[in-house]
């Protein structure tokens, strides 16, 4: 896992190699799940990855 990450990095810059790891966990976590809290939450997160 740590060599799928340090690729990315050395490619593109720590802070949107991240980013696209956490929007790969943050889809997991969508497609799993079935109650609209959860998705609101999801949409929180997503707006935050927007906005910075």
């Amino acid at each position: 896992m740590n060599l799928s990450l340090y690729a990315p990095v050395d490619r593109t810059g720590l802070g949107l190699a991240v980013t696209f790891e956490f929007l790969g966990a943050l889809a997991v976590a969508i497609a799993g799940s079935r109650r609209l809290p959860d998705l609101a939450g999801a949409v929180l997160a997503d707006i935050g990855v927007v906005a910075s």
